[in-house]
C-alpha cells in the first residue's frame, strides 16, 4: 500500500512571517515588557529603601559591638606615633589550658610596627593561679611585679617571661 499526499508546488512567499498573528505576538511581548518595567520602576527603589531600614535597624537591634565588651582584654588608651603603637593601662585576664586563672597589667604596653613580635611592658603586676604538681589542685597564686619588660612573642607564647620579683 502507498499513501499519496497532495504536494503544493512551492510559491513565493514574500512577507510570510508578517501577518495578523505575528502582530498580535509582538503586541503582547510589547505588553509584557512594559509590565516588566513597570514592576521594576517600582520594585527597585522599594528594594533600596528596605535594605537601607533592615541595615540601619539590625546594628540598632543587635549591638554588635556589644561583643567586644565581653573580651577580657581592655585597651585602656591607645597612641599612635610614627610606626609605634602606645598602650596606657591595658590589661588581660583569662585561664589556662590547665583551667587556672591570671591576670595581667601594666603601666604602659608599645609595639613597634616594624618588629611587631616585640611587646614592652612597663610597670607590670601579674597573677596566676598555681597548682600542685601532685594532686592537680590550686594551691595558691603567684604575683609578679616587675618595672619593665622587653618581650619577644613566637608562636602564640611569650618567651621571655616578665623580669622583677615575684612575691607570695
Amino acid at each position: 500500500m502507498a499513501a499519496f499526499s497532495n504536494i503544493e508546488p512551492q510559491t513565493a512567499r514574500v512577507f510570510a512571517g508578517v501577518g495578523r498573528n505575528s502582530g498580535e505576538r509582538a503586541f503582547r511581548a510589547a505588553v509584557r515588557h512594559s509590565r516588566h518595567i513597570r514592576l521594576l520602576r517600582i520594585g527597585i527603589p522599594c528594594a533600596v529603601v528596605v535594605t537601607l531600614v533592615v541595615g540601619v535597624a539590625i546594628p540598632a537591634v543587635l549591638k554588635p559591638l556589644r561583643v567586644l565588651s565581653k573580651l577580657p582584654v581592655d585597651i585602656g588608651s591607645v597612641v599612635v606615633s610614627g610606626t609605634k603603637i602606645m598602650m596606657q593601662q591595658p590589661r588581660i585576664s583569662g585561664f589556662t589550658r590547665d583551667n587556672h586563672r591570671y591576670d595581667l597589667t601594666a603601666q604602659a604596653a608599645g609595639q613597634d610596627l616594624k618588629n611587631p613580635d616585640m611587646v614592652e611592658l612597663q610597670g607590670i603586676h601579674a597573677t596566676m593561679a598555681m597548682q600542685e604538681s601532685h594532686t592537680g589542685e590550686t594551691q595558691g597564686c603567684m604575683r609578679i611585679v616587675s618595672p619593665s619588660s622587653i618581650s619577644k612573642r613566637e608562636n602564640s607564647r611569650i618567651s621571655r617571661a616578665v623580669s622583677g620579683s615575684s612575691g607570695p
